[in-house]
């Protein structure tokens, strides 16, 4: 028997890699102290005294009672016979247990199936694909929704799927609707798949006629099980891969898959009239995707306004005549892709822009809206804080703990005279997250860090909600580099007081608020959202400006706890630089009372429900520009 295989036996009956070691090592070279051995195998003599009073637990070393104590093994056999009956031992006790043990087990296998925890479940290669799917088609009782290729329509036409379909038990009372992409490649193909379609079948087509977009593929049953693809089509066709997909019940994730379908098929056309339009070359004019880009933007359709000026430019290639148009729809993509903050794309769009136009005054707008990252490093952070448009004024925007997407109006119009400044803050954005406590005066001495790294010029700072008491905190703190100061839809203590009957949140609710939010971030997060902006037609709204993609939950709470322990009312009186102060209805008393405090300061107030930057961009920048240029008396 080799040493190594010594050693995996002393290792099967309890020992660690190095405890066999130290064991094989004294049963090589005898009785010997602690001291010697640690010597010899040139191992620290603390881990060595360790390691022998393991071994003697073990019964496998002994040791003498002389001074210094020495150590020998225990014989090999001897250990061998011990474990043999042990081992007999332990089989005699599980076979008396067997019956007991699997009583529990039923038990307990009982309880989980009746538990409502999703599953996930991988399948690799066509045929087990295809017969899951089957499956999913006779269990059906409402409908089935599918998002494939024209190539996996024909596959799925080959194992009979469509069959099975018009063979279900409940075909009139079940829907069966499909997606799929159709283009001048694959129309032939849809053409010979068209008649093999049952009735029962309704297929339609994705508005996708560039290929900037591809369709997630994926199989629905009612809202209980999806299959979805995990590997791309273009991987199994190149490289001959067997399909593979995962299938899951986890209810959260089926009924996203089902809002991704239904937004898709809200747009989809029928796939006859797509056929008939790409064999007479009818392909949508400009004019009509400009005009619905237009009213999906108004619908807060951001990524949907995306697609449709991605089409506009790929339909420019081919119209020489809106050759001229071109750097036109290269900014307004530029300033939808700086709305849903991917600036790399919208410094591409607008790089673009300047290099289709010879009007320099459009490339003059388009160079000013290019985004700079600059960082800026305090106290070991490093800070993100971007730059656009040039100017001798500078405006400083900042909002909740640090988002720039609230500001994309504000950057746009300003930057055509001004310099304009956003931030990440510490826990946000591109900035670093360290661990820790995140308060208003870290969040002061950041700003500081990134106002000392400016130039030396007049500086007008806009601060919202947290934005707004950071503000506060800063001029009062380190006066002479803010000239002016614009506060925006904030409290100076957000909880209800006997001295300060304003706010709106019970401490008690707030309480309870605090003590979940901190057990449970991401929940916290999302109540956030909710709890200041309940109304439905809000959901855009929060998805795309007030929720924290880029920020740990954890931090928001943190932040958003802190902040709420601030109290920058006795600050006020010491505000000696002109103030405006803007609010809407719900924080009008807060708001004039601010107003009322803070010496040179003036008060405007909107009509809409929530952010006036956004909703009434156009008047709140209006009235932040005047109030930039002329003084407050």
């Amino acid at each position: 028997m080799s040493k190594k295989t010594i050693r995996t036996v002393l290792r099967n009956f309890g020992l660690t890699q190095k405890e066999a070691e130290i064991y094989i090592f004294l049963a090589k070279h005898g009785v010997l102290s602690g001291g010697e051995i640690s010597k010899r195998t040139k191992t620290h003599r603390g881990l060595i005294y360790r390691i022998l009073k393991s071994l003697q637990k073990k019964g496998v070393v002994e040791s003498t009672l002389e001074s210094p104590v020495r150590f020998s093994s225990v014989s090999f056999e001897k250990i061998l016979d011990d474990n043999i009956k042990a081992k007999q031992q332990e089989a005699v006790l599980l076979e008396k247990a067997k019956d007991s043990l699997l009583n529990d087990w039923e038990n307990i296998s009982k309880t989980k199936k009746e538990s409502n925890i999703g599953k996930f479940m991988i399948i690799e290669g066509n045929r087990k694909i295809y017969l899951k799917i089957s499956q999913m088609i006779n269990e059906t009782k409402n409908q089935m929704l599918i998002i494939s290729s024209v190539r996996g329509l024909c596959r799925s036409e080959q194992y009979g799927i469509f069959e099975r379909m018009h063979n279900h038990q409940a075909k009139s009372k079940t829907k069966f609707r499909f997606l799929t992409e159709l283009s001048n490649k694959n129309t032939n193909a849809m053409k010979t798949l068209r008649p093999k379609l049952k009735t029962e079948v309704n297929l339609r087509v994705t508005n996708s006629d560039s290929a900037f977009t591809l369709l997630p593929r994926m199989v629905i049953r009612d809202e209980d099980e999806a299959l979805f693809f995990i590997s791309p089509e273009t991987d199994v066709i190149n490289i001959g891969q067997a399909e593979i997909c995962f299938c899951t019940n986890n209810v959260s994730f089926v009924k996203t898959l089902v809002g991704i379908f239904e937004e898709l098929w809200r747009y989809s056309t029928d796939v006859d009239k797509k056929i008939f339009e790409i064999e007479m070359g009818e392909l949508p004019t400009i004019p009509d995707l400009i005009s619905n880009a237009e009213k999906a933007m108004n619908e807060w359709l951001t990524s949907k306004t995306i697609q449709y000026y991605l089409q506009v430019l790929e339909l420019m290639k081919n119209q020489n005549e809106w050759q001229n148009e071109q750097s036109k729809i290269l900014n307004t993509l530029g300033g939808l892709y700086g709305l849903i903050s991917e600036h790399e794309k919208a410094n591409e769009c607008y790089l673009k822009g300047i290099a289709c136009t010879d009007d320099n005054l459009v490339k003059d707008r388009m160079q000013r809206k290019i985004q700079r990252k600059m960082i800026v490093e305090n106290d070991g952070v490093k800070l993100a804080y971007y730059m656009y448009g040039k100017g001798k004024k500078t405006l400083i925007f900042l909002a909740w703990t640090g988002t720039d997407r609230l500001w994309t109006h504000q950057v746009t119009y300003f930057s055509k005279k001004y310099k304009v400044v956003t931030m990440d803050l510490r826990g946000t954005g591109k900035s670093d997250k360290p661990p820790g406590e995140y308060t208003v005066d870290l969040f002061t001495n950041d700003l500081k860090a990134i106002i000392e790294n400016l130039p030396d010029e007049e500086i007008i700072f806009v601060g919202l909600y947290v934005g707004g008491t950071v503000g506060i905190k800063y001029v009062t703190k380190y006066p002479g580099r803010i000239s002016k100061l614009v506060l925006v839809s904030m409290g100076p203590k957000q909880i209800r007081s006997d001295d300060y009957p304003y706010a709106q949140i019970d401490p008690e609710r707030i309480k309870m608020f605090y003590s979940k939010a901190l057990k449970s971030p991401s929940w916290g997060v999302k109540k956030l959202s909710e709890m200041f902006f309940p109304k439905p037609e809000y959901k855009h709204f929060r998805e795309r400006y007030v929720n924290f993609p880029t920020t740990p939950p954890a931090i928001v709470i943190n932040a958003f706890i802190n902040y709420n322990k601030e109290d920058v009312r006795p600050l006020l009186k010491k505000i000696t630089i002109p103030t405006l102060v803007l609010s809407y209805p719900r924080m009008s008393e807060i708001m004039k009372d601010m107003d009322s405090r803070i010496p040179k300061s003036k008060y405007y107030e909107f009509k809409t429900p929530i952010f006036p930057n956004l909703f009434e961009a156009s008047k709140f920048n209006r009235i932040l520009e005047n109030f930039i240029n002329d003084e407050v008396t």
